[in-house]
């Protein structure tokens, strides 16, 4: 495997931290790029929310973490 990876043939890819994946979360809430579960975009409100509760309880102690090492 390393050699193949020395050489170009596997790529190693890095997951994103738990903060850079909730930002392109909210972001995509926000632009209509991930709609609500009927389809429609999110509301602002909803969108706020969602950004509030994630910075209180999961990045201030998560954030920092890559997604794949959280269990």
């Amino acid at each position: 495997m390393q050699t193949a990876i020395r050489k170009g043939e596997v790529r190693v890819t890095v997951a994103p931290t738990l903060r850079e994946a909730c930002a392109d979360l909210v972001d995509g809430m926000r632009s209509g790029a991930i709609p609500a579960r009927g389809g429609q975009p999110y509301r602002a409100a909803v969108v706020r929310k969602y950004e509030s509760t994630l910075r209180v309880y999961a990045l201030d102690d998560l954030g920092a973490r890559r997604v794949n090492d959280i269990t």
